[in-house]
Formats: C-alpha cells, sequence, structure tokens
C-alpha cells in the first residue's frame, strides 16, 4: 500500500479530528512591528514586518491582502493587492510591506504640517488566505509615529568684521541654532553659508557644535576670511544688509546622515 506524503498526512489527521482541529490549525498574525527605512527632507520611508504563524504541515505563498494608511487621523494610502510571501509551514514566516511617505503630498492632504515634529499614524488592514478549502481572513492593525523632518533654524544672528580692506579681512558670526525635530542631530558635518544682503560668503567654520538634543537650542559661533574683491567693496561700503545663515553638508541623525544641500 502506499504511504501517504508527510504533509497530506498531517491534514487527513487534523481533518479527522473535526472542526476543533481544523479551528487550532488556522493562520494567525503573530506581532506587527514598524522601522524607518529611510529619511530626507522629501519624505520618511516606513517598513512594517508582519509576522504570521503558519501552524499547518505545509508552506502558504502570496496570500491576497488589503490594507490604509491614515496619517493624523486621514487616510493618505490604501492598496488592494498580493504580496509575494512564504509562510514557511509550522513557523512564523515575515511579510513585508514598504510604505512611502513624502512630506509635500502629505501636507496637500492632512494640512500645514511646519509645526509638527511628528506625526501619529495608523496602519490597518488583513490578509486573505485560503486554507483546506476555505477562505481565512488575518486581520492587522498597528499605530506609531513619524518624523516629519527638518533642518536646523538660526535666530539671534549678529556679524562683526575686521580687519576690513580691499585685500581681506575677517567676519565673525554669532547665532543661536535650534533643533525643530523629534530626535537629537549632530551637526559636526554641517557647514554654513551666510548672505548678507546680495553678498554671499561660504567657508565659514564653527568653533561650536557636536550634538543638539531635540527641541532644544545652543548657541554657535562662525569666523571665516573674506577675499572676494567685489564682497569686500560692498562692505567697505557699509552695505551688509540683512544677514541669513544657511546651514549645508549633512547632519547626522538616528537614521543615518540627512543631506541638507550645498
Amino acid at each position: 500500500m502506499r504511504l501517504l506524503h508527510a504533509p497530506l498526512l498531517a491534514l487527513t489527521v487534523v481533518l479527522a479530528a473535526g472542526c476543533a482541529g481544523v479551528e487550532g490549525m488556522k493562520p494567525s498574525v503573530d506581532s506587527v512591528s514598524s522601522r524607518i527605512d529611510g529619511i530626507d527632507l522629501e519624505g520618511v520611508d516606513l517598513m512594517f514586518d508582519i509576522g504570521v504563524r503558519n501552524p499547518l504541515p505545509m508552506n502558504l505563498k502570496t496570500p491576497a491582502m488589503r490594507y490604509s494608511f491614515a496619517v493624523q487621523g486621514t487616510q493618505i494610502a490604501s492598496s488592494n493587492t498580493g504580496v509575494k510571501a512564504n509562510l514557511p509551514g509550522g513557523r512564523v514566516g515575515s511579510v513585508k510591506i514598504p510604505v512611502r511617505i513624502g512630506y509635500r503630498e502629505l501636507a496637500r492632504i492632512v494640512g500645514d504640517l511646519s509645526g509638527v515634529a511628528e506625526a501619529n499614524y495608523a496602519f490597518e488592514g488583513a490578509f486573505d488566505i485560503p486554507v483546506l478549502g476555505s477562505n481565512i481572513t488575518l486581520p492587522f492593525r498597528h499605530q506609531g509615529t513619524f518624523p516629519v523632518v527638518r533642518p536646523p533654524s538660526f535666530s539671534g544672528v549678529r556679524v562683526g568684521t575686521s580687519g576690513l580692506s580691499l585685500s581681506g579681512g575677517r567676519v565673525t558670526i554669532d547665532a543661536t541654532m535650534t533643533n525643530p525635530n523629534a530626535f537629537g542631530i549632530d551637526v559636526a558635518g554641517l557647514g554654513y553659508a551666510l548672505r548678507l544682503g546680495d553678498v554671499s560668503l561660504a567657508g565659514l567654520s564653527a568653533s561650536t557644535g557636536g550634538k543638539v538634543r531635540a527641541g532644544a537650542s545652543q548657541g554657535i559661533r562662525l569666523t571665516g576670511e573674506i577675499t572676494a574683491q567685489d564682497a569686500l567693496r560692498k562692505l567697505l561700503g557699509g552695505g551688509l544688509g540683512r544677514a541669513r545663515l544657511k546651514p549645508t553638508g549633512s547632519i547626522g541623525t538616528p537614521f543615518g546622515p540627512l543631506r541638507l544641500g550645498r
């Protein structure tokens, strides 16, 4: 007599055990977690890891699924598609769902985000998995927050010059730097550009820097040499103009370096 293959034999035993046995062999959502997979000034990439427990002695592949993603109580994305997933028999398999959140599109749907350091989200949906001739729906839900990233800002900018002549001079800038983000940043990799009216000065070096806590402010002093003849002539003429300080380079974040521009 030909013997049954082990998985088929196990399924036969389950079916023979009746409804209670089948109920105990149904897959279930074991866990839902999220992480930030990437971040920049345009948006944030979230990755959701959904653990699905498959107690059956056979693999389950490519379940159909649907999900919606809401921010600050407003739905901004939804999907109804299949995912390529292998749910191993007798173990917990992982289904990964990436979601990209663009700040510009988010602001268009949700509203002004200029004063928001973190936004609340809700990620929910369900898998539809065919098991033993019937369809099983496995709902999932996860809530959390993600950062709305902004570059450091500057206030109280004060500019001083010394030794000005047509051959050169020195500029000193004192300002207060504020970190508007919901996480600490490392500003050691920053450069700075100063604009005085229509005069631009680059190559400034900071004598203070390091890490700035979330929402905190700290004083910063910048110094640099002026050698451009056009800039020197305008400065000697007393036309300093309005001082604007712009950070360049990159800041360190818990999610990796964040490039601010040139």
